[in-house]
């Protein structure tokens, strides 16, 4: 490091010499009044002496001082969103740490702060997009050193394209007690099921099975969790088990008992029936 001192000296002083070290060594005599010593870093006491053209010498006041070109150490991002995370929130606040650090500067996306003795800082707002912080420190001695880099992504989109791919038909009736739904959805990462308002917890697998079902009215909808946490609602799906049967069913017109007739006609009825089928051989 090259410090530059300048001194001054009344009473005709004609030359000067100087010494870091508080008068133990001195350089040679000179006539400039300004100093500017190689030094490594450490601390120093300047002081310097003045001659006239008679020989006299005197000796001036010191200067204490220390030399430190190494800056501050272990620069660190102690809070923030982590290296290569996604989320959907458009806030970030980080933390950061310097050893020997008086002050801190950051950086998103390439813009710089002022210079602050804050070690945080939170940005609002933000885009959806892949977001770059990094920061410097600067130490008493005016060293800067540069901190690590963080790179996160912004996204609040969510899934899309939200589909039951398989499963009971929508407003369809069956005697089946089981059900399987397959779902799909763009960008998801996680699902979660819902039957009659009762929600699954969060898993990766994209179907699922009710078994059991009662004779009833059901409906089954679901949910979609990209790696952000959007959540993104798929949509819905009613369908009716009824395991009972047709009740009250009659024949009520046709023959009975022996007839000279070969061709016969028969009416039925049966509460609940949409189908019928006959047979003639019992």
């Amino acid at each position: 490091s090259t410090p530059t001192f300048t001194i001054s000296a009344g009473g005709g002083a004609m030359q000067y010499r100087y010494s870091t070290d508080n008068g133990q060594t001195y350089g040679d005599w000179t006539t400039s009044a300004a100093y500017t010593p190689n030094l490594d870093d450490g601390n120093y006491i300047f002081i310097f002496q003045a001659k006239d053209a008679a020989g006299n010498i005197s000796t001036g006041s010191t200067r204490n001082f220390t030399v430190d070109t190494q800056g501050s150490s272990n620069l660190q991002i102690t809070s923030g969103p982590a290296q290569g995370s996604i989320t959907n929130s458009t806030s970030a606040t980080f933390i950061v740490s310097a050893t020997s650090a008086a002050q801190y500067r950051f950086s998103l996306n390439g813009l710089w702060s002022a210079w602050g003795k804050a070690d945080s800082i939170t940005y609002n707002n933000l885009s959806n997009a892949q977001h770059t912080f990094t920061f410097e420190a600067k130490d008493d001695a005016d060293n800067i050193s540069a901190g690590p880099t963080r790179n996160w992504t912004v996204d609040t989109t969510g899934s899309s394209d939200l589909q039951i791919t398989s499963g009971p038909l929508e407003g369809s009736d069956t005697n089946s007690t089981s059900a399987t739904f397959t779902v799909s959805a763009t960008g998801a990462a996680q699902y979660r099921f819902s039957l009659d308002g009762a929600w699954s917890a969060w898993g990766v697998d994209n179907s699922v099975t009710y078994k059991n079902l009662s004779d009833t009215k059901h409906t089954f909808t679901f949910e979609a969790k990209d790696d952000a946490d959007n959540i993104s609602a798929g949509p819905t799906r009613t369908w009716t088990i009824d395991t009972k049967g047709s009740s009250d069913l009659q024949i009520t017109s046709g023959p009975s008992g022996p007839t000279n007739q070969n061709i016969v006609t028969f009416t039925v009825s049966a509460t609940g029936a949409t189908q019928y089928r006959y047979s003639t051989n019992n």
